[in-house]
């Protein structure tokens, strides 16, 4: 798993979900289609600052696409 965004552990689906880089998100979504198992453990990651996982951070800045995506791919 990669260690970014000042030592947080964050992955890269919280991070493009923190930074509402919608066209990389669309770009992984589509790459990981066929990959349900990683999928579910790139939405599931917790970092380790305050324990958010990708919906939280996606939530908290409101992107209804990257949320509705998320509900619905991941």
């Amino acid at each position: 798993m990669l260690n970014i965004r000042f030592g947080y552990n964050m992955n890269l689906i919280q991070l493009v979900c923190h930074e509402e880089a919608e066209q990389i998100f669309k770009y992984l979504t589509a790459y990981l289609a066929n990959d349900n198992e990683s999928k579910a453990k790139m939405a599931g990651n917790r970092d380790a600052h305050l324990g958010s996982q990708a919906i939280h951070l996606a939530a908290t800045t409101g992107n209804k696409f990257i949320i509705d995506t998320l509900i619905g791919e991941y």
